[in-house]
């Protein structure tokens, strides 16, 4: 994730505080809550596609009709599998390159490989989003289609 998609995933921060829950919305997308295997599976099956130049963060229906999408695409979508416990957390590789995981039930998972977890220890944590914010950003910034 470059710098562009952390300062939108801010601002978008602050607009999402004004919206209301998520449980369903003008989209149409309703809340998930797959179990974790399930969600998992199907999100690793995904695969990765490195971001168009400019960066673009996909709703889950276009990473599902596109096959796959980059780190933050695959996690938003196994966030939006998961449901509203899930959060969308980004990291700063050692390398100093950003990625995109999922916390969910006190864990970190690796969306793009089943069983992958991190030890939150040796996280280096640059964003920290919740379920709605993270569905409100991949569903409202810019054009989205279902």
């Amino acid at each position: 994730m470059n710098l562009r998609g952390v300062f939108l995933a801010i601002a978008c921060l602050v607009l999402a505080s004004c919206s209301g829950p998520f449980g369903s919305n003008a989209e149409g997308y309703a809340m998930l809550h797959d179990d974790l295997d399930t969600a998992w599976i199907a999100t690793a099956a995904l695969e990765y596609q490195p971001d168009p130049p400019g960066g673009y963060w996909k709703s889950p229906h276009e990473t599902e009709r596109d096959g796959g999408g980059d780190c933050e695409d695959l996690a938003t979508y196994l966030i939006y599998r998961l449901g509203e416990d899930a959060r969308l957390i980004g990291i700063k590789r050692p390398s100093g390159s950003g990625h995109c995981i999922v916390k969910y039930a006190g864990r970190y998972l690796e969306p793009q490989a089943h069983n992958v977890f991190y030890d939150e220890a040796e996280l280096v944590i640059t964003l920290d989003l919740s379920y709605y914010t993270t569905m409100y950003y991949a569903t409202h910034h810019g054009s989205k289609q279902l």
